[in-house]
């Protein structure tokens, strides 16, 4: 979040930013009811970030991490503030990472947001790389194949099994056996690497 003083005076303020993690999961976002929820743990503060912490149905700790650079002035199980002075013309910076862990394996590294955007935009990259290049003389049918192509890019989630593409954005952003099963089917002529993914991940 960046922050610039336009004015020609000194400013003083005060950002205060609400926060939370109820763990609920895609289907209930989407308004499916749980009969039982999992327990969750309350949040861990520390001077500079803000644990929360789920124990679910199956038995797996999970937590959301948000931390914050430089440190809040003061925060709390749901807030957080920042008390700031900008000079005239004076601006500043504030960083909010998000990280979600799962179990007790080893954290993922943190990005920041422009490192974040070089990896993803890499990945996708490589991983249309596989796939035939189609040209035409007509602008309409190669931009649609362009478009198609980027789309899969952006549901393509990588566990380690070689991936599989995800169901939808927002609402769908998860594992679903039909919906990846179809798109391996109509993309294998292109990539049999997907449907190889697909198959694997389905089988773990």
């Amino acid at each position: 979040l960046h922050l610039h003083n336009f004015t020609q005076e000194a400013l003083t303020l005060e950002l205060k930013f609400l926060c939370g993690a109820d763990f609920a999961d895609i289907f209930e976002l989407r308004g499916s009811h749980r009969a039982q929820p999992g327990e969750l743990l309350g949040a861990n503060l520390q001077p500079d970030r803000l644990h929360f912490s789920y124990r679910g149905l199956d038995d797996v700790w999970r937590e959301t991490v948000l931390s914050f650079s430089p440190p809040p002035s003061s925060l709390s199980p749901d807030s957080v503030n920042f008390a700031l002075t900008l000079g005239a013309g004076e601006e500043t910076a504030l960083a909010i990472c998000v990280a979600c862990h799962v179990g007790h394996a080893s954290p993922r590294p943190l990005y920041t947001l422009s490192s974040a955007l070089d990896t993803i935009l890499t990945e996708r990259e490589a991983w249309q790389a596989r796939f035939p290049q189609v040209s035409t003389n007509h602008e309409g049918f190669n931009a649609w194949v362009n478009r198609s192509l980027h789309d899969l890019a952006l549901l393509h989630v990588d566990l380690g099994q070689g991936g599989y593409v995800s169901a939808g954005i927002p609402w769908f952003a998860t594992l679903f056996g039909r919906d990846s099963l179809i798109t391996a089917l109509e993309t294998v002529v292109f990539s049999p690497d997907l449907a190889a993914g697909v198959l694997r991940t389905l089988a773990r």
